[in-house]
């Protein structure tokens, strides 16, 4: 072999060996632009693993709450007095206490006319002595005589009976007078079977035998 030959085979030789190592340390040092398989940076510059994000701060739960509802202050109500009506029509009504009644009288007294047989009228009629012993005057009241289940009031229209028993009495004074109870049908027959009657008059109940 010349001389030229064997430095022809020399080089070739180097060239061989010098792209073998260069291959080899590529291998042994990887490519320097290219990331770890291995490993990531997440935020912040913290290493993790790759594909998996950091999950954010849990946000704080709120503090809890109590509703509360203001009490409202009690109310009372108040009404105001009604003053009392007063009318100069209205009569003055003395005391149980401030009237002393006596009883005459009471007599029975059957219809005479033929009408007032045949509707069986009748009237009782009472003698009062009233005294009356306050200092104002005061007026005698309803009066209603009773017997059995039987009640009748005064006839209020038999007033010139009455005379001062129709209208107040004068203080610390007495009046006479007549009531009249006027009665019908089958209450004048069971009157006329009494022989008493029940006087309830300014809350006083006097017994009022009867004449006929």
């Amino acid at each position: 072999m010349s001389a030229i030959g064997r430095v022809a085979v020399v080089v070739a030789a180097s060239l061989v060996v010098g792209f073998g190592g260069g291959y080899g340390l590529s291998q042994l040092g990887g490519d320097d632009d290219s990331p770890s398989p291995s490993a990531a940076t997440g935020p912040g510059g913290t290493a993790g693993t790759a594909g998996t994000a950091a999950a954010p701060p849990a946000a704080p739960e709120p503090a809890p709450t109590t509703a509360t509802s203001a009490t409202p202050a009690p109310t009372t109500a108040t009404t105001a007095p009604t003053a009392p009506s007063t009318s100069d029509a209205d009569a003055p009504v003395a005391a149980a206490n401030t009237l002393n009644v006596s009883v005459v009288s009471a007599t029975y007294v059957a219809a005479t006319t033929d009408s007032g047989r045949r509707r069986k009228r009748a009237r009782l009629a009472v003698q009062l002595k009233v005294r009356n012993r306050s200092a104002a005057a005061a007026d005698l009241g309803p009066a209603t005589i009773t017997f059995g289940q039987d009640s009748v009031r005064r006839d209020s229209a038999a007033r010139e009976a009455a005379a001062g028993l129709a209208k107040p009495l004068p203080p610390e004074q007495e009046v006479t007078g007549e009531l009249r109870f006027e009665t019908a049908g089958a209450v004048t027959t069971r009157l006329a079977q009494q022989s008493s009657v029940t006087l309830k008059i300014n809350g006083q109940t006097v017994q009022v035998p009867v004449k006929k």
